[in-house]
């Protein structure tokens, strides 16, 4: 029994290839879940904080006109 595996290895022992398919799916997995977790909280920061933002992204254009100006 060799220990490397090389592709053909990794065919012929199927609980290593079931392992590597399910870690594959494992990580597809979680980082759906990361990505769906971060759209939501930015979702929701976003909607509670649109005053504050306008407000920011206003204060910012007036410092840059003003720079631009000056």
């Amino acid at each position: 029994m060799k220990m490397m595996h090389s592709p053909k290895d990794l065919n012929a022992t199927p609980g290593i290839h079931w392992q590597y398919k399910n870690y594959h799916f494992v990580l597809l997995i979680r980082s759906k879940f990361v990505i769906y977790i971060m759209k939501t909280t930015m979702t929701k920061f976003i909607s509670t904080h649109k005053l504050v933002r306008k407000f920011v992204l206003v204060k910012i254009w007036m410092l840059c006109v003003l720079l631009i100006n000056s």
